[in-house]
């Protein structure tokens, strides 16, 4: 099995002490430190974007890639936020670890930030005395939720995720659904 994931810093057996020597607050973005585990067949790696990032990574290496970060379009004025550079896109140096999680978890990110942003979930605000309901609202979440991310995805900004959502349980509720995918 080949995981890649972040890692809390203070995970025991992680060799912190190399990996954490060195001037984090004085260093530049991009930069890293690595170590390897032949025993696990595992990376370990701290890597400087805006804070620092720990990853550990079975199924990539640590090669030398490059990640585009920045933001701000052409009135932005000022600084990105913790450099010293101005606003605009930058390539900034990265191992491959942190390129494969990034691209490979996008969809993740969204959905999990989609799901825990809305304060009008069945699963939160459902009183049930069994396991096996409170799963099943979290279940019915779930699909509510990657139903909102394919159909924003098929017809984008249309609606928000609340006023969506807010239909969709008045359309369990009361029985009645829009026949025309609207």
């Amino acid at each position: 099995m080949l995981v890649t994931g972040t890692v809390k810093s203070d995970k025991p057996g992680i060799p912190w002490e190399y990996l954490c020597d060195w001037n984090q607050d004085g260093s530049e973005r991009g930069y890293y430190r690595w170590a390897f585990n032949e025993h696990f067949n595992m990376y370990a790696a701290l890597w400087k974007d805006r804070n620092i990032v720990p990853m550990l990574s079975m199924g990539f290496g640590v090669e030398h890639n490059t990640v585009n970060r920045g933001g701000g379009g052409p009135k932005k004025r000022g600084k990105l936020k913790g450099t010293k550079v101005p606003y605009g896109r930058y390539n900034y140096k990265a191992p491959k670890m942190i390129v494969e999680f990034n691209d490979k978890l996008r969809g993740v990110d969204v959905f999990d930030r989609k799901r825990s942003q809305f304060s009008y979930s069945l699963e939160k605000f459902s009183t049930c005395h069994k396991w096996w309901q409170k799963g099943f609202m979290g279940f019915f979440d779930i699909a509510n939720t990657a139903a909102f991310i394919c159909w924003n995805f098929i017809n984008p900004k249309q609606n928000t995720h609340a006023k969506w959502m807010k239909e969709i349980h008045q359309g369990y509720v009361n029985n009645t659904w829009d026949e025309t995918g609207t």
